[in-house]
């Protein structure tokens, strides 16, 4: 971001785009007190999906509303689908889109190698891969777990390759047979090696951050992760060998599912500067442009 907004001093003259970061536990709050006292930023990057609870409590301006109407026309022809529902909420384009988290499954050869398995012969369904995981499971002589060979959990995650997709919009109903198919898959694993068993080896699990991400930890075979641990493996386990491959569908289920989080893009309804923030946005995601954003 630093160096997108140098860039962008150096073509122009009329905006400055100053930085604040601010850790993601808190940008929400510092967000929502800055707006009620009618101060905020006249940009911010969220990640968390708040686009419709910040749109209807009149926190955020619709998009559009700085947009010409040939910008209107070019994104929604040219952006991807997955990228316009997340964009537009109720009509209107709320958000610019800097990237889409997916998600795929993270397998450890050397783990997969004790199975007889290798890169070339990774599950093609989720019974399949289950069944793997139930033979990669280590115990200590307690019979505590060591290492888990796949451990589901998040249903919404699931759900896609279960067949669902979300058209209102709604992840947590367990109403819609797609969700309450993926639950009852994870509460079914979890049975299978008996819930006080995960729980003691969850809370025994160091925090999510950089080395000690799932798939580095060695306590764990296969996980279902994002696309950001590509970049902490190069940094932090640069010899760790692996393979990524979409999450395997249940029979009957969806292939190349995933369920997908956005990084939003979004102008305060009290922004003082909001037309230059629509500049700075299309500068950062190449609205016109692809090669001079991020």
């Amino acid at each position: 971001v630093e160096r997108m907004a140098k860039r962008l001093k150096e073509r122009q003259t009329e905006y400055e785009v100053i930085r604040l970061a601010v850790p993601p536990d808190d940008a929400v709050t510092k967000f929502l007190l800055a707006a009620s006292g009618g101060a905020p930023p006249d940009l911010v990057s969220q990640w968390m999906p708040v686009l419709g609870v910040w749109s209807d409590r009149g926190l955020i301006q619709p998009v559009e509303n700085q947009m010409t109407a040939d910008e209107r026309v070019r994104f929604m022809a040219d952006a991807y689908p997955i990228i316009t529902r997340h964009a537009v909420y109720k009509g209107k384009i709320m958000a610019m889109i800097a990237g889409v988290d997916v998600h795929a499954v993270y397998y450890r050869l050397d783990d997969l190698k004790e199975a007889g398995r290798d890169e070339n012969s990774l599950p093609n369904t989720l019974e399949e891969l289950t069944d793997l995981a139930h033979r990669l499971d280590r115990r200590d002589k307690d019979g505590r777990l060591k290492r888990v060979g796949f451990l589901p959990q998040n249903f919404e995650l699931f759900a896609p390759s279960f067949g669902e997709t979300y058209p209102d919009g709604n992840v947590l109903t367990v109403k819609r047979k797609a969700n309450l198919d993926s639950l009852n898959y994870i509460s079914g694993e979890e049975k299978r090696l008996g819930f006080d068993n995960v729980t003691r080896f969850l809370s025994s699990q160091p925090a999510d951050i950089g080395i000690n991400a799932p798939i580095l930890t060695g306590n764990y075979s296969m996980v279902l992760d994002g696309q950001w641990r590509i970049k902490q493996m190069e940094t932090f386990a640069p010899e760790l060998k692996y393979a990524v491959a979409p999450f395997p569908p249940p029979a009957g289920g969806r292939a190349n599912a995933s369920y997908t989080n956005a990084n939003l893009l979004l102008i305060p309804a009290a922004s003082k500067h909001a037309k230059g923030a629509w500049e700075f946005m299309k500068f950062w995601i190449g609205f016109d442009n692809p090669n001079q954003g991020s």
